[in-house]
């Protein structure tokens, strides 16, 4: 993966009776502007679309409907006001 230019962006959870070494905490705190905002994206197709499990047995069909419920969210994301 490093070798198209794909990073690591998993956060990392301190050990018990253990210190996170610097680099992690680090990364951590990099790691969690953008992850906070796709973190609330997942959370409101849970709520809101109650998509908690897929409908399908085809990948094909399930990249449909997840297609159509991201498109969904963006038109309704289109309709309001700017802030």
């Amino acid at each position: 993966m490093a070798e198209i230019g794909i990073t690591d962006r998993i956060m990392h959870r301190r050990h018990v009776g253990k210190r996170q070494p610097r680099c992690r905490k680090w990364m951590n705190v990099a790691i969690t502007p953008l992850r906070s905002q796709i973190e609330k994206l997942f959370g409101t197709m849970k709520r809101r679309y109650l998509y908690r499990r897929v409908r399908y047995r085809s990948l094909v069909r399930n990249r449909c409907q997840l297609w159509l419920l991201c498109m969904a969210m963006n038109l309704r994301r289109a309709d309001q006001p700017m802030a």
